[in-house]
């Protein structure tokens, strides 16, 4: 199954195109983990030698405030849909649960806010983490106490309107949290921000989606947990909820009482908030490339996006577990974590990343023609509980080799091509849109299975595939060639 969080790349790019923007950039808008130095960093920073056991202590605090919010999402994004999907509702219902998760994809409209507006007394990250986490333990709480009627009334407005405010506080968290890293950490050991966030991703889904999944059902408790059969299960979604709602209470008093936060230096050359609005919403209208590249991160998952979307669903409402879902997931961890240490050092080279993603997509379209013949193979529910397993294990090991390439591919090209003068602006600006095309292909896919056949659906990717990459192909193949200069969305004017 896919990972929790959109918004999170599944792995970091090697650090060519960081060192590129490292010897050119003098002025940044918006500092992206791993992608520059903020001129306001402490001084001493630059001249003492931290090691990484001195900075543990900051590691183990950004490791468990990203592990909130993972775990957060892996509820929201797999085990409460899921619950709905054996329900058997409507793909519409479906369609309208993908609404929460667009505060990921517009947090780029909050995160200039950011660098603006806090308390300097409280910490310029920690006027945002703190209130945040304060907020998504209240929110837990009031969403642990109705969570359990809201899915048995299949209630998905208001398990919507709950998802939508608890992942505006996460999204708002992950904003400060991904910044922080620049003061929080020593710079030779940023790297292990994107690591903390990526772990943190894993076992945000083995709690928030496996283990929720496995001890909320009665039959599995019985057989393994309890020494004599009960009535109830370990823990139920209400439970878990409420449970983790204090654990967050305690993380956000360690992070509110026990860690000050390092002073940055003001930013005489940053923009003001009319200039990065301004960048932000007219910037990338006067230059063709940059619209071209937005208009290929929205739209190029599109002709993958049903076979993609449907799986899921229609193997659990002809009869397949949840719970067998939560099993074939385990077993692909540990190749996720292979692909994710590997492949960035030798999968894509400066200036050949557009090929890298164009092969990707190619291998996309084969795992949709090979999930094509898995659904429409398995009718009878015996198979889905024991052939199936080896087909849909076999899948998501391509697939998420695929995402990682992916991933790879656009997080090198991005940073390449990003404007010098608001280069954080630019990068988060990309990351957005490419979150916003995800889920929006994905709300799309519900919508229209309540109206066309799944299957006439996944054809009519694979035709609008074809007619896309034929023109769309060429012309990134061509994107690829030029360098940052073709992609500015500043004027020369601008501080």
């Amino acid at each position: 199954m896919e990972g929790a969080n959109e918004d999170t790349p599944l792995v970091q790019p090697g650090s060519k195109p960081r060192k590129e923007i490292l010897d050119e950039e003098t002025d940044t808008l918006a500092m992206v983990p791993g992608e520059g130095l903020p001129e306001g960093l402490p001084e001493e920073k630059e001249t003492k030698s931290v090691t990484l056991m001195e900075d543990l202590p900051n590691i183990l605090l950004l490791f468990m405030c990203y592990l909130l919010q993972y775990t957060v999402s892996a509820t929201l994004y797999e085990t409460i849909p899921l619950h709905l999907m054996e329900k058997k509702v409507s793909p519409t219902k479906m369609g309208i649960l993908t609404f929460m998760r667009y505060p990921f994809g517009l947090k780029f409209l909050v995160a200039p806010l950011t660098d603006i507006y806090f308390s300097a007394s409280f910490g310029r990250k920690k006027s945002y983490v703190v209130p945040s986490q304060y907020f998504l333990c209240l929110l837990l709480i009031f969403f642990g106490l109705y969570v359990e009627d809201l899915i048995e009334k299949e209630d998905v407005w208001m398990i919507t309107i709950f998802g939508i405010l608890i992942k505006g506080c996460t999204a708002i968290q992950d904003i400060a949290l991904d910044s922080w890293v620049v003061t929080l950490l020593h710079p030779n050991n940023y790297k292990w921000g994107s690591t903390c966030s990526f772990i943190a991703n894993i076992f945000g889904n083995l709690i928030g989606f496996n283990f929720l999944i496995h001890f909320s059902n009665l039959d599995f408790c019985n057989r393994f947990i309890y020494d004599q059969p009960r009535s109830e299960p370990f823990i139920t979604t209400s439970s878990f909820l409420m449970y983790y709602a204090v654990i967050c209470i305690l993380i956000t008093l360690l992070v509110h009482f026990f860690r000050t936060e390092k002073s940055q230096l003001d930013d005489h050359n940053r923009m003001d908030l009319k200039t990065i609005y301004r960048t932000l919403f007219c910037g990338p209208c006067k230059n063709k490339n940059v619209m071209l590249f937005m208009f290929f991160v929205l739209t190029y998952l599109w002709s993958i996006a049903p076979s993609r979307v449907s799986i899921v669903y229609r193997l659990v409402r002809k009869g397949l577990k949840k719970e067998r879902l939560s099993e074939f997931s385990l077993f692909t961890i540990p190749f996720t974590i292979l692909y994710a240490i590997t492949l960035p050092s030798f999968a894509v080279k400066l200036g050949s990343e557009m090929k890298l993603m164009i092969l990707t997509v190619c291998g996309k379209f084969i795992e949709s023609f090979y999930w094509f013949w898995v659904i429409n193979s398995y009718e009878d529910e015996t198979l889905l509980s024991s052939e199936l397993v080896y087909y849909y294990i076999g899948g998501n090991l391509f697939e998420n080799l695929f995402l990682c390439l992916k991933d790879i591919a656009f997080m090198t090209f991005t940073p390449r091509i990003a404007d010098l003068k608001c280069t954080g602006t630019f990068i988060t600006l990309m990351y957005a849109i490419s979150n916003l095309g995800n889920i929006s292909a994905m709300s799309f896919v519900y919508f229209m299975m309540a109206i066309v056949h799944p299957n006439t659906l996944i054809i009519g990717g694979w035709v609008f595939g074809i007619f896309y990459w034929s023109i769309m192909g060429k012309k990134m193949l061509e994107l690829e060639d030029l360098d940052r200069s073709h992609f500015k969305i500043t004027d020369s004017s601008q501080n």
